[in-house]
C-alpha cells in the first residue's frame, strides 16, 4: 500500500534527488488518479498538461493497481468512436482496454538490477520509495539512462586513460619528438611511451591492443606500468629487452588466455652510437626517413599474446642513424582510417607527406591535420596513433 492525498487525481513531478544509476532517476511526471474518475476527466488533464508521460491507477484502498502511458489513453479515445464508447466510463473500465503489464519498484534500486527482469516487455514500471509514489518509467526510459550511464563510465574511462599516456611521455634530453593519439572511442587501445632510460639511452614505444575501447583500455594500463618499470633500469641491453619481452606475453597469455594480443614496436635509441634497436612484435612498419629517400623496416616477430617466446625467437634490427634521419612509427588506424566515400587513407598518403617535409613540426602538424580532414564526415572505426622523432643535436 502506498501513501496517497485524499483526492481523486494529483500530479507528481520527476524527483531530483536521484543519482543517475538509481531507478529513481527516470521517473517521469505523471498523474495518479482514483480507479472510478471519469476517462473524459483525465483527458482534459492531460490536454492542459501534456508533460504528463503515465497515468498512475490506483483503487479505494490506495493500492497501485494500474499504469498506463498518457499517449495509448489519448491514442484509445481519438480512435473512431473511442470518445463515445470510454469517454464517460470510469478510468478504470477503459485501463481494461490497454495492454497493462506493469511493475512496482523501489527507485533506490540500481537501474542494471531489473534490466534484465524488463528485456523484451512492454512494462510501464511505478516507482515507489518509503511507501509514496515518484513517479512512472518504462523499459524505453530505463534504456536510454542505461547508455547514459555508460556513456559516462567510458567518458571517464578515457579521463583517466589520458592521464595514464600523459604520464607515459617523459621529456627528453636524447630525441625530438611530436605524438598524436585520436581513440575511436572515449578509451581505445592504442599506448605510447617514451622515457630516457639513462644519459645516452631512450626508449619510444608504440602498440596496439586488439579490440578497442574499456577492455582494450585495462590493458594499455598494464603497459603504463609494465614500460616504467623498465625504464627505471639504468641499462638496457638487448638480452634484458629480450627478457621484458617474454615477461609482457607470458602475463598477456597468462591473463587473457590468447583473447587479446599487442603489436608493438619498441625502439632503444643511443644517441653516443647514433643507432636504433627495433624491436617490431607484429606491428606496422617502421619508417627511416630524411628528404631523399624512405625505407621501411618490417616486423620480423610474432605479436605478444598470440604463442610462447624464447629469446631465439625475438629478432631485432639494430640501425645506423644518419645525422637528418627521422623514425615515424604509427598504428594501422593511421592508415585505415577511411573517408566518406570508403577509400583508406593509406601508405603512400603518409609516405608523400614524410618526403615532403624536413621539419619534424610541419610533418607532425600536416600529417595531424590531414588524417583529422581525410575523415571527418566519417565514423572513426578505430584508434589513430603515430609517434614521430630524431636525436637532438
Amino acid at each position: 500500500m502506498v501513501e496517497i492525498p485524499n483526492k481523486q487525481f494529483y500530479t507528481i513531478l520527476p524527483n531530483k534527488k536521484f543519482p543517475i544509476n538509481l531507478l529513481g532517476y527516470t521517473s517521469r511526471k505523471s498523474l495518479v488518479v482514483n480507479e472510478n474518475i471519469i476517462t473524459d476527466e483525465v483527458v482534459n488533464i492531460l490536454i492542459k498538461d501534456n508533460e504528463i508521460e503515465f497515468i498512475i491507477i490506483v483503487n479505494d484502498k490506495d493500492e497501485i493497481i494500474g499504469c498506463i502511458q498518457s499517449k495509448n489513453l489519448l491514442n484509445l479515445i481519438s480512435s473512431k468512436f473511442g470518445h463515445h464508447l470510454y469517454g464517460n466510463k470510469p478510468i478504470n473500465r477503459v485501463y481494461s482496454k490497454i495492454p497493462k503489464e506493469f511493475l512496482i519498484i523501489d527507485g533506490n534500486k540500481p537501474i542494471r538490477s531489473i534490466v534484465s527482469k524488463i528485456f523484451k516487455t512492454k512494462v510501464n514500471i511505478t516507482i515507489t520509495l518509503d511507501g509514496k509514489i515518484y513517479g512512472a518509467t518504462n523499459p524505453e526510459i530505463i534504456y536510454s539512462a542505461l547508455l547514459k550511464i555508460i556513456e559516462e563510465d567510458s567518458k571517464e574511462t578515457g579521463r583517466l586513460q589520458n592521464m595514464i599516456i600523459n604520464k607515459s611521455i617523459y621529456p627528453s634530453n636524447i630525441i625530438e619528438y611530436r605524438f598524436f593519439s585520436n581513440p575511436s572511442l572515449n578509451a581505445g587501445g592504442d599506448f605510447i611511451f617514451i622515457k630516457d632510460i639513462n644519459e645516452e639511452e631512450a626508449i619510444v614505444v608504440i602498440s596496439d591492443v586488439s579490440g578497442k575501447g574499456t577492455s582494450a583500455s585495462i590493458i594499455t594500463s598494464m603497459l603504463s606500468i609494465f614500460f616504467k618499470n623498465i625504464s627505471s633500469e639504468n641499462k638496457l641491453t638487448n638480452d634484458r629487452i629480450k627478457e621484458h619481452i617474454i615477461n609482457l606475453n607470458n602475463t598477456i597469455i597468462e591473463f587473457f588466455e590468447y583473447e587479446k594480443y599487442i603489436t608493438m614496436t619498441l625502439c632503444l635509441v643511443n644517441k653516443n652510437q647514433k643507432t636504433i634497436s627495433v624491436y617490431n612484435m607484429g606491428h606496422q612498419q617502421t619508417y627511416i626517413f630524411n628528404k631523399d629517400e624512405i625505407t621501411q623496416k618490417k616486423s620480423l616477430n610474432l605479436p605478444i599474446g598470440i604463442a610462447p617466446l624464447t629469446k631465439d625467437t625475438i629478432k631485432q634490427e639494430d640501425i645506423l642513424i644518419k645525422e637528418d634521419s627521422k623514425i615515424f612509427l604509427f598504428t594501422d588506424g593511421a592508415v585505415e582510417v577511411k573517408n566518406n566515400e570508403g577509400a583508406e587513407y593509406g601508405e603512400k598518403r603518409i609516405e608523400a607527406i614524410l618526403s615532403s617535409y624536413d621539419d619534424i613540426d610541419k610533418i607532425y602538424s600536416y600529417l595531424k591535420e590531414d588524417l583529422i580532414s581525410f575523415s571527418e564526415e566519417e565514423y572513426q572505426l578505430d584508434d589513430i596513433s603515430f609517434v614521430i622523432f630524431k636525436l637532438k643535436n
